[in-house]
C-alpha cells in the first residue's frame, strides 16, 4: 500500500485523483469529500479535486499535489466507514430479487464487482452482470455466479494492459 498508493493515482479512463483505497475525488463533491476526509492535515487542497475527472485533469491535479499522503489506517477508515457501505447499498439494489438469501460472501464479491464496475446492466459489455442478477441471485447459486464473474474477462479482451488485474480481480471474486 504505501509504495502504490499512499499519495494520489489516477487509474485512468473517467477516473480523478484517487486517495486510500479507490477513494475517487473526481467524483465526489466537495461536501462528500469534508464528510469523509474532514480530519486529515490536506482536506482543503482535496477538495479541489473534485470535478477534475479524465486522464488530462487528472494527471495535471495530482502533479500539482503529489505531496498529499492517506496512511493506510486513514485509507481503512474512510473505506470501512464510508465507501463499502455504500457500494453495499447499492449492490442490495441492483440485486434486490435474492439479495437476503445469499451468502455474506456471495454478497461480497457483488459488491466488490460493483465497487470496480459499477451497477449499470446496460450494453454488451454488463451481459455478464445481468445474467447474475437475473440467473444467478434469484435462486441462490454462487457457482453461477463464479462463472459469471470469470466469463467477465472477456470484456477486457482488448486491453491487455489492465486485463490481467481486473482478471484477476474478477477471479478473487469467483
Amino acid at each position: 500500500y504505501v509504495r502504490q498508493y499512499q499519495g494520489v493515482i489516477c487509474p485512468g479512463g473517467a477516473s480523478g485523483p484517487t486517495v486510500g483505497i479507490g477513494d475517487d475525488l473526481g467524483h465526489q463533491t466537495p461536501q462528500e469529500i469534508r464528510r469523509r476526509w474532514s480530519w486529515h492535515p490536506d482536506v482543503d487542497r482535496m477538495v479541489t479535486a473534485s470535478g477534475q475527472v479524465g486522464p488530462e485533469k487528472c494527471n495535471a491535479w495530482r502533479a500539482a499535489h503529489r505531496d498529499i499522503r492517506v496512511g493506510y489506517d486513514d485509507a481503512i477508515r474512510v473505506f470501512t466507514r464510508y465507501s463499502w457501505p455504500t457500494y453495499q447499498a447499492m449492490a442490495e439494489r441492483a440485486y434486490r430479487n435474492g439479495w437476503a438469501a445469499l451468502t455474506s460472501n456471495h454478497q461480497g464479491s457483488l459488491t466488490s464487482n460493483g465497487y470496480n464496475r459499477g451497477f449499470s446492466f446496460l450494453g454488451s459489455r454488463r451481459t455478464e452482470m445481468r445474467e447474475i442478477r437475473d440467473t444467478c441471485v434469484p435462486v441462490n447459486d454462487a457457482p453461477c455466479t463464479a462463472g459469471q464473474l470469470r466469463a467477465s474477462c472477456r470484456v477486457w479482451d482488448s486491453q491487455p494492459d489492465i486485463r490481467k488485474g481486473l482478471c484477476a480481480r474478477r477471479y478473487s471474486e469467483a
